[in-house]
Parts: structure tokens; C-alpha cells; sequence
């Protein structure tokens, strides 16, 4: 089936609903501005309405591509929807585990990006001065952290305004502190 839609059409409609152009393509009017492509398909008897983009971004002709692409997925035995449901889960559980990581394991990657460009002076100074401020508080290989990983960021130059310089050693540490989930003693460092 060629198509119902005409591009001109597809662009002046402002009517909210759902309009076939055939084959399961559907262009999804929901307000004058709001206008989407989906492909309706059938997959082991239940309905599925696969996403193809906004019409803003996506013009009739790859609207059908797209379309056409899905449909050999589909009759090939592949939920198609539940791939792209599957892949969007998997990109989830990678940002988390790299939001999980520890403030050690994020300054070690740090060390490690800037060794080349660093003096052996501050080669020898980040990591011990890591290592007797941050890395012995409570542990701080536990995975238990209250704030987002860009909160961090102030520790690396370049990455905002206002680079935290080692003067404010004492300011760093009290960051790393309200960022495990006891309060350490202090008084042992």
C-alpha cells in the first residue's frame, strides 16, 4: 500500500486523532503543535503501537522507511517494541551504575585522565592528599552516596566555575562526609 497521507496534508492538519496512511503507519495528532508517527502492529495477539518520532523530526518518506523497517522485524518474529524497551532499560542500568560509583572510584578516574599532563610534584600530591582528606573516611569504597555525581564535579578543573582549590581542604571533606551515610570522626585523621 502506498499511502493515504499526502506530505502537504500531514502538515496542515490540527485536528486531534489518529490518521492511517496505511500498512499501521499512523500520524498521531494530539494538539495543533503536537503531531507523532507510530506503527500499529499486531505480536502474538496483543496490539502494539511501536513510536517513529515527532513529525518535527521526522518527514512522511522516513516515517514509511521506518515503518517498513519494523514490519520485516515484526514478520521476522522480533517484538520490536520490546527491543527498543529493552535497550532503553539496559542505557538505564549503565547512567546508574556510573551514578553508583564511589567518590574513590570517580577521583581515580580523574588521577588517571590527567597523569599525562600532570608535574610528579602533583602526580605524588592528588593521590596521597585523596588518600589522607577523602579515601579513608568510613570507607569510602561503600557504594552508599547521598548526592549526584555532579555534585563531584567541583573537584575537577574546568568542569565549573569556581575550581575548588586545595585551600578549602577542610570544605572537601565535609562534602565527603555528608555524602556517606554515617558521620565519621575526624578527630582520627
Amino acid at each position: 500500500m502506498a499511502g493515504k497521507l499526502k506530505s502537504l496534508d500531514v502538515e496542515r492538519e490540527v485536528k486531534a486523532g489518529k490518521y492511517a496512511d496505511g500498512d499501521g503507519l499512523y500520524l498521531i495528532v494530539a494538539a495543533p503543535t503536537s503531531k507523532n508517527w507510530s506503527y500499529r502492529y499486531w505480536f502474538k495477539g496483543k496490539e502494539r503501537w511501536l513510536g517513529l518520532g515527532s513529525f518535527k523530526d521526522v518527514s512522511l518518506k522516513e516515517a514509511r522507511l521506518a515503518r517498513d523497517a519494523a514490519r520485516l522485524q515484526v514478520r521476522a518474529g522480533v517484538d520490536v517494541v520490546h527491543v527498543k524497551r529493552s535497550a532503553r532499560e539496559e542505557q538505564k542500568a549503565i547512567v546508574k551504575a556510573e551514578k553508583a560509583k564511589t567518590f574513590e572510584e570517580c577521583a581515580q578516574a580523574y588521577i588517571d585522565e590527567c597523569w599525562s599532563t600532570w608535574s610528579e610534584k602533583h602526580r605524588n600530591q592528588w593521590p596521597s592528599s585523596l588518600k589522607r582528606y577523602a579515601y579513608g573516611i568510613n570507607g569510602a569504597n561503600a557504594k552508599m552516596r547521598r548526592k549526584a555525581r555532579s555534585d563531584w564535579l567541583a573537584l575537577m578543573p574546568n568542569t565549573n566555575e569556581g575550581y575548588v582549590s586545595w585551600e578549602k581542604a577542610e570544605a572537601i571533606r565535609t562534602m565527603v562526609n555528608n555524602n556517606l551515610a554515617t558521620s565519621p570522626d575526624f578527630s582520627q585523621s
